[in-house]
């Protein structure tokens, strides 16, 4: 199975995630930046574990998830570990190094064919300097302070031309809204966003596919 589950949609079939029509979009975009603002409860925290799930089974890359405390990066792991470890009874392997202690900041995946995903926090600035990293989640990224990501994190992805996802609730206009108005610009060709209403989460809010058409979302740069 390692390093032949890289087809997203045969992958989400696999483990029976059905993302709704927009999420998709997200899911099939090959931007090298994805930026993703959400409502509360929009499934942000779902929909960003289910789009590296496939990559963890690409050989030799470096994946982290950086929140700004462990607790917010915590988040995409607890369903990445759910799907790979449990659902798929990767845990059951013996090959596999892992572990998973919230309290001490010690949460991680290392593959046998050399992928390691690991959990990082943006308190702990030591942390965050040394690998060449393939792909990174910066979670909540709107409670970021700037330099995480323009001191640590971006040069950390130049070697290897990494990707980055950035998601979160939006927190007025600050690094976050910046990243997703480069998003929206035909001249950063390399990014690319998405807003996603709380209503858009048919699961918590079911009959929310009415709603949406007599009450649309606002942009984020109207007041």
């Amino acid at each position: 199975m390692a390093a032949q589950v890289v087809d997203k949609a045969k992958f989400f079939k696999m483990i029976n995630y059905q993302p709704h029509a927009r999420q998709v979009e997200f899911h099939k975009s090959n931007a090298r930046f994805k930026v993703a603002a959400c409502g509360r409860r929009a499934g942000k925290t779902f929909m960003t574990a289910k789009d590296i799930e496939p990559f963890l089974f690409v050989p030799g890359k470096r994946i982290w998830l950086v929140g700004p405390t462990y607790v917010l990066g915590e988040k995409e792991f607890r369903v990445i570990w759910a799907d790979i470890m449990m659902k798929l009874e990767f845990a059951k392997d013996p090959e596999i190094r892992k572990g998973y202690n919230l309290k001490q900041g010690d949460m991680y995946i290392q593959f046998p064919w050399d992928t390691r995903i690991e959990v990082h926090s943006a308190e702990r600035k030591e942390t965050l300097v040394g690998d060449g990293l393939d792909l990174v989640v910066m979670c909540e990224a709107a409670k970021h302070q700037r330099e995480t990501w323009d001191r640590m994190i971006e040069p950390a992805l130049s070697d290897k031309r990494g990707k980055a996802i950035f998601t979160s609730t939006p927190e007025g206009q600050n690094f976050f809204y910046e990243l997703w108005q480069r998003g929206l610009d035909d001249t950063e060709p390399e990014y690319e966003s998405w807003q996603y209403p709380s209503w858009d989460n048919s699961v918590i809010f079911p009959e929310s596919s009415g709603f949406r058409e007599i009450c649309p979302e606002t942009p984020l740069n109207k007041k």
